[in-house]
């Protein structure tokens, strides 16, 4: 099956802990899109992700993404279901990562070239 993803290239591919949805973060200006890996077809743009966002990721119960935007000190949470934004997580005072724990009770914990690691929750805004 051939996924038209872009009109420039995709990326980063990830699939869903399922395996039923892919994400894919690529072309000019760079996008967060949901595709169906079953059909092909894609089934959503991230609302509002329209600047140069990275590094998408699932959460392992396949409810969440979380992204970065380039240059940011904050990572974003989104709904993967409707695709809207649910909380900026800023705390660094340089670039950051984020990753989900594996059992999926925290929401994100980021991790910056300013030696910083913090854990957060959801709905609170300060690590």
């Amino acid at each position: 099956m051939l996924v038209q993803t872009l009109t420039n290239s995709s990326r980063v591919l990830t699939f869903s802990p399922d395996s039923k949805r892919l994400v894919t973060e690529g072309g000019y200006p760079k996008k967060v899109q949901l595709w169906s890996a079953e059909s092909g077809t894609l089934v959503q743009t991230l609302a509002g992700c329209r600047l140069d966002y990275h590094n998408p990721n699932f959460s392992p119960d396949g409810k969440w993404l979380v992204t970065r935007r380039d240059g940011d000190r904050a990572v974003q949470l989104w709904s993967a279901e409707s695709g809207m934004l649910v909380q900026t997580f800023a705390a660094h005072s340089e670039k950051c990562q984020a990753i989900f724990s594996p059992d999926g009770k925290r929401p994100a914990t980021t991790g910056s070239r300013d030696a910083t690691v913090c854990l957060w929750s959801l709905g609170v805004e300060k690590c």
